[in-house]
């Protein structure tokens, strides 16, 4: 992987802020406004085609998509890497004791879904959607720029990983190396999740694979 963050920044619009330790997150952070731009200067060994993967926080703006575009060495590669959408995060909103609101009968009421101004992350994908899988970049070797551009909204970025571009490996393959690790399959209990809980579920799904 290709670690782009505060260090490799080598240049940045009047606009941006640089933001240590910000919410939780040791390190220098880039605060980018709605007509910001930065960019980072690195070198790559050999030329190679790499996912891109942003560490970003949300921040308050006017409830709109954030968008960006990645421009390698001052052009866009192709039209779409210049309306990739980073995703906000959202969560239901709850009474103070953790439940919904209910009705007179007693039933829950659907929530509204509140902002969560927070640390995320994510892959660049199509915007349009007509790919499934990230976007794909290829990066010539030596010494490149990458130019994160704001379209819309303010966003923090932490890091811009370039990784790249790996066959997936076979289940039976990757099922040998958590038994190396020493990974057991879970045999427990089932877990059981309320579907309304979906933020809660999505964070198990995410990060238990072996227990």
């Amino acid at each position: 992987d290709i670690v782009l963050d505060a260090t490799k920044l080598t240049a940045k619009t009047a606009g941006v802020q640089l933001k240590e330790n910000y919410d939780g997150k040791t390190g220098t952070a880039i605060y980018t406004g709605e007509e910001d731009s930065i960019t980072f200067t690195f070198d790559v060994p050999g030329t190679a085609v790499y996912n891109i993967f942003v560490e970003y926080h949300t921040e308050e703006g006017k409830n709109v998509s954030i968008q960006r575009g990645f421009q390698l060495n001052g052009d866009l590669p192709f039209d779409r890497a210049g309306q990739v959408v980073l995703n906000r995060v959202w969560n239901d909103e709850r009474e103070e004791n953790g439940g919904f609101k209910k009705d007179a009968f007693g039933n829950d009421i659907r929530p509204s879904q509140v902002e969560d101004f927070c640390w995320t992350s994510m892959y660049v994908y199509d915007p349009l959607g007509y790919n499934p899988d990230p976007m794909k970049f290829a990066i010539m070797a030596g010494t490149n720029t990458l130019t994160v551009a704001s379209v819309k909204e303010p966003v923090t970025i932490g890091k811009v990983i370039l990784k790249p571009v790996l066959d997936l490996k076979s289940y039976a393959d990757v099922a040998k190396e958590y038994d190396a690790q020493g990974l057991k399959k879970y045999a427990g209990e089932e877990l059981i999740f309320e579907a309304e809980n979906a933020k809660e579920m999505i964070d198990i799904l995410q990060n238990t694979y072996y227990a």
